[in-house]
């Protein structure tokens, strides 16, 4: 269960650096999108190039905002797999202190069935 444990731990940053890639990329495709503009009122390209263009822009744009909520929804499931993990961790370990103790207990045991005669 640990490394399932440390996984998850793993996971969340990894999480959080994809979220912080895709807005950059989000903004980088605002950025392509307004030089498109630009570029195609100083050529004078027609309009409906122009839209082409806007169209394809805004539809790369929206891509980083979709694939962050499905991060962000990945992350929510994530740390709710924490608690229980920790649960079933925590009861593994006392499952194994009493073994132990059991073991324990049955060696120190006399081997005369526990009544005192030597």
């Amino acid at each position: 269960m640990d490394l399932l444990h440390l996984t998850l731990r793993l996971l969340s940053p990894l999480i959080g650096l994809l979220s912080l890639t895709l807005r950059l990329l989000s903004l980088t495709l605002r950025l392509l999108q307004l030089v498109l503009g630009l570029l195609s009122l100083v050529l004078g390209l027609p309009r409906l190039v122009l839209r082409l263009l806007s169209s394809t822009s805004s539809l790369l744009g929206s891509l980083p905002c979709v694939v962050g909520i499905l991060l962000g929804h990945t992350s929510l499931v994530l740390h709710a797999l924490q608690v229980p993990l920790q649960l079933v961790d925590r009861q593994l370990n006392e499952s194994a202190l009493v073994l132990v103790a059991l073991a324990l207990g049955s060696s120190l045991t006399p081997v005369d069935g526990g009544l005192g005669l030597l």
